[in-house]
């Protein structure tokens, strides 16, 4: 009679432990939020994603192209390129990300402008596109490797810190159970 209290108990502080695990110990990943805009200075900005990286970047909502005031262009013989330009005063391109690295590359052109990457509050970056030999400038928006930071606080703790928390609070957990079980 006592093992059905006692397996009640195990299942109870497994499920509270899982819990535990679940809801932050661990921590979220952080969120990137960033925009690309054209600098007010004479030239061109050139957007440029290979692969299909534009139709699933658009699809997925990590990045917003504004539906007026940049021009979208599949490169002949490259269907799966896609380059933007922004008109005068255009809005900005935005992104967002948690999980995936959103990359984009600027070109770098005889005509280049300014190109503006602002991120978390306070981080802004320009680049100067303008080179007599096109080249590229890869920008990277999330992960490890991020060339803009997280705009949102990491919860949780380091992986040693939660494995060690979570270790205490089931060994506590249990020891309750097993105290429980005893009366």
């Amino acid at each position: 009679m006592k093992r059905l209290p006692l397996i009640a108990s195990m299942l109870a502080i497994l499920a509270v432990f899982a819990l535990v695990l679940w809801f932050g110990v661990f921590g979220k990943p952080p969120i990137y939020r960033a925009t690309i805009s054209q600098a007010e200075s004479p030239g061109s900005v050139l957007v440029v994603f290979y692969g299909k990286r534009y139709d699933e970047y658009t699809s997925s909502g990590q990045l917003i192209v504004p539906k007026v005031g940049w021009k979208i262009t599949r490169l002949p013989g490259s269907p799966d390129t896609v380059r933007l330009e922004p008109e005068s005063k255009a809005e900005p391109l935005r992104f967002e990300t948690s999980t995936q690295p959103v990359l984009v590359s600027l070109i770098r052109h005889a005509n280049g402008g300014v190109a503006k990457l602002e991120g978390a509050p306070g981080f802004t970056r320009q680049f100067n596109l303008r080179s007599p030999q096109e080249t590229i400038e890869n920008i990277q928006i999330g992960g490890p490797e991020s060339t803009v930071p997280p705009t949102t606080e990491i919860f949780g703790f380091k992986p040693v810190y939660a494995i060690a928390i979570g270790l205490l609070v089931l060994v506590i957990l249990v020891a309750l159970a097993f105290r429980i079980a005893k009366r």
